[in-house]
């Protein structure tokens, strides 16, 4: 087996060690307390990487460790696993194809990890599963994204987000959901997956949906109207078969992808189609 880890920085690490020459004076901008909490997150996780690497070492395995940020090409590697949170579970699985994905949380006192449920203390045993073919994965619907009759080269798990790219600007779009089309204005537009149903959509009062579920969800975002029951669609959740489509009404519209590290333009006029993937994210569970 030739395994893939990709792991995350520590904020200690990147305001301490990276770039603290960037910085007036970290150590009067962060204050005592705050430093502490960072240390302790960087030990914890610079701890849990180790204790990984040491684990696939002692058992003669192949793999290599990249940092979250670099372009790496996923193609040689049988099994991956992320090391950090739930933001690298998803920049991980963005570039995955059909190789199943372990997330470790390498600080769970300090760390979201709804994607990641082994630990520093679990991952041997976890691992050892991995190794003898016992593992369990559960499939997570994905979101394949056209635009302008382009195919995207990544698949989205969590959500995405359209919007103008100032957040204080009118967000503009013509949103097609099957055989009805409408034009919104407001603060942007929320699709997810099933695995993101969790997330921003629901704070913006859309539905939890089942993990397993193969459907898709939309909900705008504060919608702007003179008349209350102007909109008709606002929001919800749709059959697998039923693709949605935005045409951009915005000069910089974008389209943020699982989060706010991938950005895609979306330019007066342009057209995102969101539909399933053809195949899930197959997540190792423990």
């Amino acid at each position: 087996m030739n395994i893939l880890v990709i792991y995350k920085k520590s904020l200690h690490q990147i305001y301490f060690n990276e770039h603290r020459q960037q910085l007036i004076d970290a150590h009067n901008v962060f204050s005592e307390v705050d430093r502490a909490r960072l240390l302790a997150s960087h030990e914890s996780h610079v701890g849990t990487r180790a204790n990984i690497e040491a684990a696939l070492q002692s058992r003669g395995v192949r793999y290599k460790a990249f940092y979250r940020a670099r372009q790496v090409d996923y193609t040689p590697y049988d099994f991956v696993i992320s090391v950090g949170g739930d933001g690298t579970f998803l920049e991980a699985a963005r570039q995955i194809t059909t190789q199943p994905i372990l997330g470790v949380n390498s600080d769970p006192e300090r760390s979201v990890g709804a994607f990641c449920p082994v630990t520093r203390d679990s991952f041997d045993a976890a691992l050892d599963q991995v190794l003898s073919g016992a593992c369990e994965t559960v499939p997570l619907n994905r979101m394949f994204l056209i635009r302008d009759d382009k195919p995207l080269r990544f698949l989205a798990l969590n959500d995405v987000l359209i919007s103008h790219a100032s957040p204080a600007a009118m967000s503009k779009y013509r949103l097609t959901v099957g055989d009805a089309t409408e034009d919104h204005n407001g603060s942007g537009l929320w699709i997810c997956a099933a695995a993101g149903s969790t997330g921003g959509i629901r704070s913006a009062g859309g539905k939890v949906m089942a993990r397993r579920s193969k459907r898709l969800q939309y909900k705008p975002r504060e919608l702007y109207s003179a008349v209350d029951d102007q909109y008709q669609l606002c929001g919800g959740i749709i059959p697998a078969a039923c693709p949605l489509i935005i045409e951009s009404r915005m000069r910089e519209g974008c389209a943020y992808i699982d989060g706010a590290h991938m950005r895609i333009p979306l330019p007066f006029a342009s057209r995102l189609e969101i539909r399933n993937a053809d195949y899930p994210l197959r997540m190792m569970v423990n």
